[in-house]
Order: structure tokens, then C-alpha cells, then sequence
């Protein structure tokens, strides 16, 4: 995903794409710790490197925004 795609979406449709990502990433990593197919196993550990990249981005565009604030 671009940066400059982020820039489009509304906040609302950022905090629902985040929290699309996130409830998939739980899926993916249940799914790569029980899955019985080794192949497909391996495919959801294949798919799970991406999501760090892809939070890290949509929070770096929260912060952009003023839309995120972490408190150390």
C-alpha cells in the first residue's frame, strides 16, 4: 500500500481500515498456529509479514493527521 492511497481515505475510513488489519492479522496468525495444511500454514506466516509495514503506515498517517497521540 502507497502512503499517497492513505492520504485519500477520511479518518473515520482509516480507523475502520486499521481495525480491518488488525482483526485480520489475528485471523491470519490463528490460522498460521492451527491450521492442519502445512502449505496453508505457510501461507498465512507469508501473509502476516506484510502487516507490520501496513499498520506501521496507516499509524504514521494517523500521526500525519493529529489523529493518534501515544503517550509515552
Amino acid at each position: 500500500m502507497k502512503e499517497s492511497e492513505l492520504r485519500d481515505y477520511t479518518d473515520q475510513e482509516l480507523r475502520d481500515f486499521l481495525d480491518r488489519v488488525l482483526a485480520d492479522t489475528n485471523r491470519q496468525e490463528d490460522y498460521a498456529d492451527n491450521s492442519d495444511d502445512p502449505f496453508m500454514r505457510e501461507m498465512a506466516k507469508r501473509e502476516l509479514q506484510n502487516r507490520p509495514v501496513i499498520i506501521e503506515q496507516v499509524l504514521d498517517e494517523m500521526r500525519r493527521r493529529n489523529r493518534l497521540w501515544i503517550i509515552p
